[in-house]
């Protein structure tokens, strides 16, 4: 079996086992979540640890050995960006059982520079770890160091503790297993809801009547595969993990990040005056940034980052 015939069955097999998970509500995959969390934070915080351990057995780069900038690689950051802070799925379930939100957005703000600090400290160390190394791939035994790898766990291959190294190498492997399901059961629900609020509502006399277990069973399901099928179908056609991360995450990013939250922000205003005309409103939770101007400025950035990531993509300079 070559390495094609290899990524297909462990395909397959990804396929048999994570797919009846999209079918579960969030209630079920309690224990995964919890799964999900360990694996992400001990992998995370070992990469930091074993990041200043090879500085101090390999030596660091020197500030003239690392480019401070690259314009290639700003295209992309958005893909980056999603992946590392992607939590829009999860806040509505956390913010909404709050009573009292007036300190939220103090919360989140701390939550986001405790993790700003994180990523930032990861970074750094791998930078100066591994951004003066002349090996372009790491081997999969103890050995030399490599160059900083598309993803960063494959820098740790080589590293002497082998169940460390494998464990990271492994990494990717378990938080998608972990997460795979998490993201599917949200699309799945959104799409649940986005069809049926497609579809023609009942007359007010006619009640709706609640769906019998068999029949929720079935919708789960249904909407479930729709949910769970792109994915796959991409997985079968592409084996480039940075092109799907540069494509997905650059233009998804750039809808996901300003081109959705801009939208709502001016939809929600306009709800607002019309549901509550009196001007004289607080809203304790208004953002700082609430001008008009930001929310343009945010959408004409968003429109300029769309055409650069384009040509950059055509181009191939990306």
């Amino acid at each position: 079996m070559g390495e094609k015939g290899v990524y297909y069955f462990w395909l397959f097999v990804f396929i048999l086992c994570l797919t009846p998970w999209c079918f579960f509500n969030f209630q079920k995959t309690k224990y995964l979540q919890l799964v999900t969390l360990a694996t992400r934070n001990i992998a995370f915080f070992m990469m930091i640890i074993l990041g200043f351990v090879y500085i101090h057995k390999h030596g660091h780069a020197n500030t003239h050995e690392i480019p401070l900038f690259k314009i290639t690689g700003f295209s992309a950051i958005y893909g980056v960006a999603v992946y590392a802070f992607m939590c829009h799925h999860s806040l509505p379930g956390m913010i909404t059982p709050i009573s009292r939100k007036e300190k939220m957005s103090i919360l989140l703000f701390i939550d986001y520079v405790f993790v700003l600090i994180s990523y930032l400290i990861l970074c750094v160390t791998a930078i100066f770890a591994f951004g003066n190394i002349e090996y372009d791939d790491c081997p999969s035994h103890p050995g030399h160091p490599c160059k900083l790898q598309s993803l960063y766990t494959l820098n740790f291959a080589s590293y002497d503790i082998r169940v460390i190294a494998g464990y990271l190498e492994l990494f990717p492997v378990f938080t998608l297993t972990s997460s795979f399901p998490l993201i599917c059961i949200t699309l799945r629900n959104n799409i649940r809801v986005l069809i049926e609020g497609l579809l023609p509502k009942k007359p007010d006399h006619e009640m709706e009547q609640e769906l019998t277990p068999r029949q929720d069973l079935m919708r789960r399901m249904l909407f479930g595969c729709l949910a769970a099928t792109p994915p796959y179908i991409v997985a079968f056609f592409t084996h480039d993990v940075r092109f799907l991360v540069n494509i997905t995450g650059s233009f998804a990013g750039i809808v996901i990040q300003y081109v959705i939250p801009a939208c709502l922000v001016l939809y929600s205003r306009k709800e607002i005056r019309r549901l509550m005309p009196d001007k004289n409103f607080v809203n304790t939770s208004a953002s700082p940034f609430q001008h008009s101007l930001w929310v343009i400025g945010i959408l004409t950035f968003s429109m300029a980052s769309f055409i650069y990531t384009f040509v950059n993509l055509v181009t191939g300079s990306a």
